[in-house]
């Protein structure tokens, strides 16, 4: 059984200009070669990885805190807990302003005044805990000649010292949570129950 088609042509629009059939393959070339060079010609900037300027660290900072997070500006480096797929370092380090605001909230909160620990003390034989729990968290700063840790718990008897030392960590965070590499590393799977 033969079955019949039946060709049929679209109505030109005499307003519309419309291309040639390139027919060899010289032209298939040129053309080829003009479009490899306007998609070269494009702005790339949005494309090229972000590259950190070397920079000085007047104040080197090794803070640990979540369950494996970790900023280490004595080694330059950066570590993410990625939870169930491990974890992610980078090179990391300050940039001079961002070393001067937190040299500016580190006099402001007298971090070098802090007790070394802060821990919990019950008053009674009833325990706060909280789950899941990262465990001790520390902040060490070496600062003009000055070099101090602090080691804390989430829950502790110390709530004017720990709020000191969340606005500096807080800010350090911010600053490492603003930069393009650190915001294009993977997103941590699942979660710490």
């Amino acid at each position: 059984m033969a079955i019949a088609t039946e060709k049929t042509t679209l109505p030109m629009c005499p307003n519309i200009m419309y291309p040639k059939k390139v027919g060899n393959v010289k032209n298939k070339i040129v053309l080829s070669i003009i479009f490899l060079l306007l998609i070269s010609c494009t702005d790339k900037s949005d494309n090229e990885s972000y590259v950190r300027e070397e920079a000085e660290q007047v104040i080197k900072i090794h803070y640990k805190y979540g369950f494996a997070d970790e900023i280490n500006t004595f080694d330059k480096t950066c570590t993410k807990d990625l939870v169930l797929d491990g974890t992610v370092t980078i090179d990391f380090w300050f940039q001079l302003d961002e070393q001067q605001a937190i040299i500016r909230e580190l006099e402001d909160v007298d971090f070098f005044n802090l007790p070394d620990t802060l821990a919990y003390q019950s008053s009674d034989s009833i325990t706060e805990t909280i789950e899941p729990d990262p465990g001790i968290q520390s902040l060490r700063i070496k600062y003009n000649n000055q070099d101090k840790t602090v080691f804390w718990y989430l829950i502790n008897s110390y709530p004017s010292e720990y709020e000191r030392i969340l606005r500096l960590t807080t800010l350090i965070e911010e600053i490492l949570h603003s930069d393009p590499e650190y915001q294009s590393l993977p997103e941590p799977t699942g979660s710490y129950l």
